[in-house]
């Protein structure tokens, strides 16, 4: 643009003098000056708007590189991976039992593997320190522009020696070497597919998934207390393999799905050739919302003709941004004996602080037995009606964002009128109508 003005600035300094000049050869000269100066004055012009359109290419082709290295469209896995959820956690604890049980090996010498029994599954081992869970998620959500889905869990720890292999496997590495760590549990494993099928929002999951039974779930981070409760450990499964779907209408929620077990100890295969079936329907919001789920099949043996039914409602309460409470009651029994049990459970999380929140849970299960045989409490009676009592309380203390300290103690009692249960571990050899048992868990999330 400066030589423009330049020249511009000469063309007319020439005009302006050019009345001064006297003759004809002047005035042709000068004439023929300007016809120069008016094609050069065009070349320029022409020069310029040849430069901006090149600069104007230029930053086209600049921002076209920078978009393919951002998202790195050479090889397509980066746009991918913007769509993959990860995270995870892990929970590391220490927990102490106050009737200082013990269980005897053949060789007579003391163990501390599992003498916390069936009541605490999670937690089995008195004073000990313990990996209770290290977990990996990885998973993609699914919706109208890309409705394929998928989820992937998997964890090692004491949780996974439990879910996986069981308390007295003798397949686990837990039990083959005392290392609890060694053992890996895959708790969800599923392909899904988003669409408006049933509804507006629809999605179909085929694999492991999560079980939509209960308040309390198998991830330690989410539940309000350190330990699982008796509902849980005793009434609910943690995942099954089948074919889920769910259609979401707003204010409701309603699901349905057929799978190998409506429990978790057999996934695939089955103990049974009898499929299990799930229906589920959800109401409400954030602010209070009411599941009510029913599981139905063969679960307790091979006999597909001795089915199970299981009815579950929990309900979610969240009055203000620091209360939260739920209510959970199952109704479990099974056919062609005289087995059902009554349990509920009730908890409430009050955040004190934004750093310090404080829960409670308090539990009771009923169970109504005519034999000992078929108890699922098994509390060492011989038949009749059988009750158990838990109550939990729980302080957490998050350290910073991503690590929560907690602190917990529990009381659990038995009341078997038939045979003075003797369902706890006490005194190093004995036993016990209750228990009482204090835990430290550190958990980091990412």
């Amino acid at each position: 643009m400066k030589r423009v003005s330049i020249t511009l600035a000469c063309a007319a300094l020439m005009f302006a003098v050019q009345p001064a000049l006297a003759g004809d050869d002047v005035s042709s000269e000068l004439a023929e000056m300007r016809a120069q100066m008016q094609g050069l004055q065009q070349k320029v012009e022409a020069q310029e708007e040849q430069l901006d359109h090149q600069g104007q290419l230029l930053e086209q082709a600049q921002g076209a590189v920078k978009t393919q290295q951002s998202d790195g469209s050479e090889s397509g896995l980066s746009p991918f991976l913007d769509y993959i959820n990860v995270g995870g956690h892990i929970a590391a604890s220490y927990n102490y039992n106050f009737n200082q049980p013990s269980k005897r090996g053949e060789g007579g010498e003391d163990m501390n593997s599992g003498e916390n029994g069936f009541f605490l599954p999670w937690h089995r081992d008195d004073n000990q320190f313990s990996l209770g869970q290290a977990w990996f998620s990885l998973s993609k959500d699914g919706n109208k522009e890309s409705p394929a889905f998928f989820g992937f869990d998997i964890l090692y720890g004491e949780t996974a020696s439990f879910l996986g292999q069981g308390i007295s496997d003798e397949d686990s590495r837990r039990s083959d070497s005392n290392d609890e760590t060694s053992d890996l549990y895959i708790h969800q494993a599923y392909v899904g597919y988003f669409c408006d099928c049933f509804g507006p929002e629809t999605t179909l999951k085929l694999g492991k998934w999560s079980t939509l039974v209960g308040a309390e779930v198998a991830q330690a981070p989410a539940n309000f207390n350190v330990t699982r409760g008796t509902v849980y450990s005793f009434l609910q499964p943690v995942d099954h393999m089948g074919a889920l779907g769910t259609v979401n209408l707003g204010m409701a929620e309603v699901s349905a799905a057929v799978m190998n077990s409506g429990g978790s100890s057999n996934s695939a295969p089955d103990n049974n050739k009898d499929m299990s079936y799930l229906g589920s329907v959800k109401v409400g919001g954030d602010k209070l919302n009411v599941r009510g789920s029913f599981i139905y099949g063969a679960e307790f043996d091979s006999d597909s003709n001795d089915r199970a039914g299981l009815a579950d409602v929990t309900a979610w309460f969240n009055p203000t941004d620091n209360l939260s409470m739920w209510v959970n009651y199952n109704y479990l029994y099974q056919e062609n004996t005289s087995l059902y049990i009554n349990g509920v459970a009730n908890a409430v999380r009050l955040a004190v602080t934004d750093k310090v929140g404080v829960a409670v849970r308090g539990e009771y299960i009923r169970e109504h037995v005519s034999d000992s045989a078929g108890s699922l409490i098994n509390a060492g009676g011989s038949g009749g009606d059988q009750e158990l009592y838990s109550l939990t309380g729980t302080l957490d203390y998050a350290l910073t964002d991503h690590l929560i300290a907690r602190a917990e103690g529990r009381f659990d009692w038995i009341d078997d009128p038939g045979d003075q249960g003797d369902g706890f571990f006490a005194n190093h050899d004995g036993t016990a109508d209750n228990q009482t048992v204090g835990l430290i868990e550190v958990i980091y999330t990412y």
